[in-house]
């Protein structure tokens, strides 16, 4: 399992979420609200299949690669 840690220095973006990233600084995980949730879930046909032409047709691509969406309780 990798720890994480809020990462304080990120500036832009318009929701202001949180972001952290894993010590080892391989990943990113950033906290949306429900809305972006059901935004990027009407939506993540089209990137899935844009990821799928990256990835399988080596097309170039500067679109962050989304490894999972969890919701995490307390």
């Amino acid at each position: 399992m990798r720890k994480i840690n809020l990462w304080k220095k990120v500036s832009g973006g318009k929701s202001k979420s949180d972001f952290f990233k894993t010590f080892d600084e391989r990943l990113v995980i950033k906290c949306i609200s429900k809305f972006e949730f059901k935004m990027f879930t009407e939506m993540c046909v089209k990137y899935f299949s844009h990821n799928y032409k990256h990835l399988f047709h080596k097309m170039p691509s500067a679109m962050a690669k989304i490894i999972g969406a969890f919701k995490i309780i307390k």
